[in-house]
């Protein structure tokens, strides 16, 4: 991959980076926002626990869903790659993640890293 990573998290993850922006909305209108600007190459979410969280019926937490509905509007190749938890914290951490923002998302697993592509001049 090319692209620089950028997280999106809920307000449940501590930060310790240098470029935090905190927004009191809902992760998928920032997502929403960010797939009108930016091309997506690759997109990371935390893997549920099936001990602590409610899965739906296909097992999974609803808010994949919401971010698999917002991704096939850029790309139908784009899927949730899910990574454990703590592997998920530590590339979070990695220091190509060159923009954190933190929203005041409720919902479990509102955590999504998205890597960010090239945009390419139209011919």
């Amino acid at each position: 991959m090319v692209g620089d990573d950028g997280l999106r998290t809920d307000r449940h993850i501590k930060l310790i980076t240098r470029w935090v922006k905190r927004l009191f909305h809902f992760i998928s209108d920032v997502l929403a926002t960010i797939l009108t600007a930016a091309p997506i190459e690759a997109v990371h979410v935390m893997e549920p626990s099936s001990e602590f969280t409610t899965l739906d019926h296909k097992g999974e937490v609803p808010i994949f869903d919401i971010f698999r509905e917002l991704l096939k509007k850029q790309s139908e190749s784009l899927d949730l790659q899910k990574i454990e938890r703590f592997a998920f914290y530590d590339f979070a951490r990695n220091p190509n993640v060159t923009l954190a923002i933190q929203t005041g998302e409720t919902r479990l697993y509102g955590n999504i890293m998205l890597t960010i592509g090239v945009r390419h001049p139209q011919a």
